[in-house]
C-alpha cells in the first residue's frame, strides 16, 4: 500500500530542507498537522505558540 500523496510531499519538503540535519540544527518539533499538502513544524523560541506553515 502506498503512502498518501500529502505524506510524500511532506517527506520531500523535509528532505529539501536537509532532513535530520535541519531538525538537529533548528530544534524543530511537532511535524505535520496540515489538511492540504505541505509541512508544518514548531521552532523553539522565546515566545510560545509560534509555528511555521
Amino acid at each position: 500500500m502506498s503512502q498518501p500523496y500529502y505524506m510524500a510531499i511532506r517527506k520531500t519538503i523535509l528532505s529539501k530542507l536537509g532532513g535530520n540535519r535541519f531538525i538537529t540544527m533548528t530544534g524543530a518539533k511537532h511535524f505535520g498537522g496540515l489538511t492540504e499538502p505541505g509541512l508544518q513544524f514548531d521552532l523553539p523560541s522565546d515566545r510560545r505558540g509560534q509555528s511555521i506553515k
